[in-house]
């Protein structure tokens, strides 16, 4: 009986034991599962700050587009009014010039 008695004891103490290593390798399984939750969060917080660094980029390029747009139009715009103002420059200096002949005695124009 006393050997049995050891044997229930020692029995005891390893059972004491594998249920402690078990406790510590569920804990440790918690742990691994609480860090793996934690890292596919972080994933997908990067996933989602990529998407909108992408609609960001791809919104900056369109903004990109249209003002290159506004600047050829601008652009245009005022080699118009350049030619316009040549023009009316030209225009200016031709009658200032029948002027200035018609004041000092000739007829100019279509007279002459």
């Amino acid at each position: 009986l006393a050997t049995i008695m050891q044997d229930y004891n020692k029995l005891q103490v390893e059972l004491r034991a594998i249920r402690e290593e078990n406790q510590t390798a569920f804990n440790k399984q918690n742990l691994m599962t609480h860090d793996q939750a934690k890292m596919r969060k972080e994933v997908l917080t990067m996933e989602t700050k990529t998407k909108r660094a992408e609609a960001m980029a791809a919104a900056n390029e369109e903004r990109f587009y249209m003002s290159e747009q506004k600047v050829k139009m601008l652009a245009d715009l005022i080699a118009a009014k350049d030619q316009e103002i040549g023009k009316k420059t030209q225009s200016f200096t031709a009658l200032n010039e029948e002027f200035r002949r018609f004041v000092s005695g000739g007829r100019g124009g279509a007279a002459a």
